[in-house]
């Protein structure tokens, strides 16, 4: 008997320790389980963020398009309001050019004018003065 309850003791020991043991140690099967679980995550997570990734690539570029878009509008822009303004300055200095040279023009007509009829005022006195003295003389001579 006394062997019978040893093996009945060994029996319910070797019970108890596996009641024990068994929810300790985890099966292979919910090892796999696990090990496919964090396999999946990772591979979840690097795909999302492969994608967000591209995502970030493909917004860049966009901006990057859009900021070209504008930089070049921009100077097109700014190309046009120097070309506005040269051409105006060009307008303007022509317009001037114009008025000082018709200015000039007419000083110097004026001036043309002025010799000619002091000219002609320094010609009629002398011819006055030459028949004067003519008639003076042709009068003393008689």
């Amino acid at each position: 008997m006394r062997f019978s309850n040893s093996i009945i003791a060994a029996f319910v020991l070797a019970l108890g320790v596996q009641a024990i043991v068994l929810p300790i140690i985890p099966r292979a099967e919910d090892v796999e389980a696990d090990e496919a679980w964090k396999i999946s995550r990772r591979a979840e997570a690097d795909e999302a963020w492969k994608i967000s990734k591209r995502t970030e690539a493909d917004e860049a570029w966009k901006i990057s398009k859009r900021a070209e878009d504008v930089e070049a509008d921009e100077a097109w822009k700014i190309s046009k309001r120097a070309d506005a303004m040269e051409a105006d300055e060009a307008w303007k200095i022509s317009k001037r050019t114009e008025a000082v040279e018709a200015d000039e023009a007419w000083k110097i007509s004026k001036r043309a004018e002025a010799v000619e009829a002091d000219e002609a005022w320094k010609i009629s006195k002398r011819d006055n003065a030459v028949e004067a003295d003519e008639a003076w003389k042709i009068s003393r001579s008689a």
